[in-house]
């Protein structure tokens, strides 16, 4: 009789419990934290690139005002719009640094780019009018030593500034100069 040997059986272990379910939450997590880093950072770059966007239409129409007041300048005085008139009327400056453009109060009489060049005025993002100051600037002794100093600023959409001290709130302002020479 031909007796047959049964192989030892192994006792099965029984699947581990609540293992996969654990490893899942932990990707989860992982998954959800990077993709929350990644938001943050996105949202950031927008933020960056929205206020150089800003900033560089700022830049923009403050060349658009001092082109503008230099064409106004190179006109004989009688054909100037007439908040330039008076300027041949006024002594020069002799320093730079104590012209009108450096005192808050004068821009209240600044010239405002007239709308029709500044294209549409329907937009809702529209910023406030970028301006123009002309003044005489003695340039020294010998003749012609008299010059035009023109300063132009224009602001950004969403240009924000402080009542009382002009300080900038939110949005971003340009400053330009030139100094221009007609003869």
């Amino acid at each position: 009789m031909v007796s047959r040997v049964r192989p030892p059986t192994r006792r099965r272990r029984p699947p581990p419990r609540g293992s996969v379910l654990l490893l899942a939450l932990v990707l989860l997590a992982v998954i959800g934290l990077a993709s929350a880093s990644s938001m943050h950072q996105a949202l950031a770059e927008e933020k960056t690139v929205t206020s150089l966007r800003l900033e560089a239409q700022a830049q923009q129409y403050a060349e658009l005002a001092l082109k503008y007041c230099e064409a106004q300048l190179a006109l004989p005085p009688t054909s100037r719009i007439p908040s330039l008139h008076y300027l041949e009327s006024v002594p020069p400056v002799a320093d730079i640094n104590s012209g009108k453009w450096a005192t808050r109060q004068e821009w209240n009489g600044a010239i405002g780019l007239p709308a029709d060049l500044l294209g549409s005025s329907d937009s809702s993002t529209m910023p406030p009018a970028p301006q123009c100051l002309a003044e005489r600037l003695l340039l020294g002794t010998t003749a012609p030593n008299v010059a035009y100093l023109v300063t132009a600023r224009a602001f950004s959409p969403g240009f924000q500034a402080a009542a009382a001290s002009g300080q900038v709130i939110a949005g971003s302002v340009v400053w330009l100069q030139s100094i221009l020479a007609i003869n």
